[in-house]
């Protein structure tokens, strides 16, 4: 049976086209199993548009980012080594978007949905890279406690398709809305996806096209997705089943601007606060 967020993605882009880039989703599938009906951890989705990298080789093994490898001690052990750990780790754009949570208390934690069997491959490759200590401080950092009941964090994508340029795929998303009379159905069966899976307190969009394409679909259903100007703009939190959807661009490549960046994290507190006890 096919990975359903596989067949939404292909569904949402409008093609069969079975190849190596779409995702494998075996991390989501693990991180729901985890998280899913645990009704005293509070979920947080952080939603872009779609993995980066040509194909899905890394998916089950990818890192991403780690809260303290920043720290001068955890950083000075692996900068000579740096370039070697690029396809395990992108830390300028998940530790901006970690940040946007650091006024939440408790503060939510990363996830990752490494599950055993891969964290023991990815213990094998790492340790041609850098010495044993440092392998397993990071082996130990991604591993999830499923006692420990601070918010999560978990990243998701509209479309799991790998390409790193984008502009494709915002293309083909742009012929579906005007071409597909189902493109609007498939796009909200992804996000009904997405809150089955982790029933989530609230899911933020940080990427600028992700959001204008839902608030194109939902609040503006006659304008298409290029077509709408922040003079349309009415609204910078949507609800979706009852969720809220905070809209905004993307956080990371310096795109966003200090003080921007300082009003998202404090709306999406004001935000969470509304919803955290309910």
């Amino acid at each position: 049976m096919e990975d359903e967020l596989k067949k939404l993605s292909k569904e949402i882009l409008g093609t069969n086209e079975n190849d190596n880039r779409y995702s494998i989703n075996s991390r989501l599938k693990y991180l729901s199993k985890i998280y899913g009906n645990k009704g005293n951890i509070k979920k947080i989705l952080i939603m872009g548009i779609n993995p980066a990298g040509e194909d899905s080789s890394y998916d089950e093994k990818y890192i991403g980012f780690i809260p303290n490898m920043l720290d001068d001690d955890f950083y000075k052990k692996i900068k000579d080594n740096i370039e070697d750990y690029k396809n395990y780790f992108n830390i300028n754009y998940f530790r901006l978007n970690y940040n946007l949570f650091s006024n939440i208390e408790p503060m939510p934690k990363m996830t990752w949905g490494i599950d055993n069997v891969n964290k023991g491959i990815l213990k094998e490759e790492l340790k041609e890279k850098c010495n044993k200590e440092i392998v397993e401080e990071i082996i130990n950092s991604i591993t999830e406690d499923e006692n420990d009941e601070n918010p999560r964090l978990i990243f998701v994508d509209l479309i799991y398709y790998h390409q790193t340029d984008s502009k494709g795929i915002k293309k083909t998303l742009n012929n579906q809305y005007k071409c597909n009379s189902k493109f609007k159905q498939n796009v909200f069966n992804m996000l009904d996806k997405h809150i089955e899976m982790f029933n989530p307190s609230m899911i933020v969009i940080t990427n600028a096209y992700v959001s204008n394409l839902i608030y194109s679909l939902k609040e503006k259903e006659n304008v298409a997705v290029e077509k709408l100007t922040g003079e349309m703009i009415e609204k910078d939190v949507l609800y979706h089943n009852g969720i809220p959807i905070v809209l905004s661009g993307m956080v990371s490549r310096g795109n966003m601007d200090n003080y921007s960046y300082y009003r998202l994290k404090n709306r999406i507190k004001e935000i969470y606060d509304d919803v955290k006890n309910k």
